[in-house]
């Protein structure tokens, strides 16, 4: 049994409905984990209760109100700035004069605490007196900055920006038709820093005979970018190097376990972070799953074969997470992993060298065309299978997912090969658009309607902020669908909920929607013959 994982679970489900205040939800998980853990022994079921401990401990620590000191700026909006001490981070809602992100805050610091709350603010601070200043750290984010600046004029916008986006972290400016390519192939994560990355960085570093050093060079880089995986990455290298300093191997799942637990511990926020639980999930997926899955999918072509493994495996526990950001899923993303991820593979290693010779013009004239050649080659690809795009709508997989996977289970392990196929084929016939209905989607704060009919789909967007792909909303527009008469009329305010009428009485859609970090329906209504059925 892996002791440390089992506690780290109990401490995920308590931390999460402690933070919500769902004392309910905190009593029931600990009861389902205590309850599958009796039959091991009485002692395994402290581990609910030490989790339950743990994430108490975690939340009092992190919203305690004690007056920070010194705020770091982290972040710019319009009307505030978000300032962190340590791991807590703070709201700050008067206005300030333009300092650059990494300026250090000081002065009288006044804070009216907050609950837990998914937001992860920690309070609300007043500074009187403020004073400025620079440190280490700052002048640290100022060259980073600095760097990506350089790289992008040196390189052009489009390479450019995809390099910074791949070693320094740079999180806006790729271009769009490239990002977009990814997204319908369903591996956008290749185009930003990942575990990935970090582990190509620690073969480079390997291959150059840096065997000891590379953990400092790593740490120093995670430090450098503030990339949560990176973080993840390099906790669970350190795991593995002091369990070979000590004698013992050391457990790739409870070494992902103890990285978890450590950032979870410390910004207890972060598990409302989809990005975050993806990055665990996904590498947990694949050390639990791949070795199995490879065993049972033995006959295939090779190359094909360890790329379908390894996608399943990573997708088998973090498919809920993925389709919070989006509820399709692309079958882009099998072809995608096989073709697309060796050439980022190429770029990401030239990505590097571009960054660390920006400055010798020599060496960039050098390598300048051979970047160009694999830059172009991804885009072209990308490109040409990105246009073919197949997506499955699993978003009633959300929250009945766990119960799906667990049928398989059972159904595989018992060897009933077929009826899992059936079971398989049965929910997938459940993606398809059946019938005629009227959908709200929320998308990162923007909404837009889905009209589905007769196995087709319909996108519809306010014109101001429509997306490639969707239909631009520019006047009123009437549909007649099953002798029901759709008329949508855009919002006053581009981010306004459409006014949809349904035989000339208005759909009770509400009129603006709150920001939410991913993809998600909020209404549907299904229209069966002259009467309307809402779905919650």
């Amino acid at each position: 049994m892996h002791l440390l994982a089992l506690t780290v679970l109990s401490f995920l489900c308590a931390l999460y409905g402690l933070s919500l205040k769902s004392y309910g939800l905190v009593a029931m998980l600990l009861g389902l984990i205590s309850l599958g853990l009796a039959r091991e022994g009485k002692r395994y079921v402290l581990v609910a209760l030490l989790g339950l401990f743990l994430a108490w401990v975690s939340l009092d620590h992190y919203y305690g109100t004690g007056a920070p000191v010194n705020l770091r700026i982290t972040a710019r909006y319009e009307r505030s700035t978000v300032v962190t001490e340590g791991s807590r981070k703070y709201l700050l809602e008067e206005a300030m004069p333009d300092f650059p992100e990494g300026t250090v805050l000081t002065g009288k610091v006044k804070v009216t605490a907050r609950e837990p709350h998914r937001s992860g603010y920690a309070g609300v601070v007043e500074i009187r007196e403020m004073k400025a200043h620079s440190d280490g750290i700052s002048k640290m984010q100022r060259v980073k900055q600095n760097l990506m600046d350089q790289v992008m004029e040196k390189y052009g916008f489009d390479r450019g920006s995809l390099m910074a986006s791949l070693v320094l972290g740079r999180t806006e400016g790729i271009d769009e038709r490239r990002s977009e390519d990814m997204e319908n192939l369903g591996i956008m994560h290749i185009l930003s820093i990942s575990g990935f990355h970090f582990a190509l960085l620690e073969m480079a570093l390997k291959r150059l005979g840096l065997k000891k050093g590379r953990l400092p060079v790593m740490l120093f880089y995670a430090f450098f970018i503030g990339s949560v995986p990176g973080y993840r990455t390099v906790l669970t290298i350190c795991y593995r190097e002091v369990s070979y300093a000590c004698r013992r191997e050391g457990d790739p799942v409870t070494g992902l376990a103890l990285a978890f637990f450590l950032q979870a511990f410390l910004q207890p926020y972060l598990i409302f972070r989809p990005g975050f639980l993806l990055t665990y999930f996904s590498t947990l997926g694949i050390l639990l799953f791949h070795p199995p899955l490879l065993k049972y999918f033995l006959h295939g072509p090779t190359l094909f074969l360890e790329s379908m493994v390894m996608t399943l495996s990573a997708l088998s526990l973090s498919l809920p997470m993925v389709l919070a950001f989006a509820p399709e899923l692309s079958l882009g993303i099998f072809p995608g992993n096989l073709l697309m991820v060796p050439l980022y593979t190429i770029i990401t290693y030239f990505s590097f060298i571009g960054v660390l010779v920006v400055d010798i013009p020599v060496l960039t004239t050098i390598i300048e065309p051979f970047m160009g050649i694999f830059f172009d080659l991804a885009a072209y690809v990308g490109r040409f299978m990105g246009s073919m795009k197949l997506v499955l709508n699993l978003e009633h997989l959300v929250f009945g997912y766990v119960g799906v996977a667990l049928s398989l289970y059972l159904f595989l392990r018992k060897g009933a090969r077929k009826r899992a196929l059936v079971f398989l084929l049965v929910i997938l016939l459940f993606t398809l658009p059946w019938g005629t209905s009227v959908s709200l989607y929320n998308k990162y704060g923007l909404p837009y309607i889905r009209i589905t009919h007769k196995m087709k789909v319909y996108d519809i967007m306010d014109y101001r902020i429509a997306e490639e792909g969707m239909t631009s909303l520019r006047k009123a527009m009437v549909m007649t669908l099953d002798n029901r008469t759709i008329r949508i009329e855009p919002s006053g305010n581009p981010r306004g909920i459409p006014r949809v009428y349904l035989d000339n009485r208005r759909l009770n859609l509400g009129d603006r929607l709150e920001y939410t970090s991913g993809v998600y329906r909020v209404k549907k209504v299904m229209l069966m013959g002259r009467k309307v059925m809402r779905v919650k």
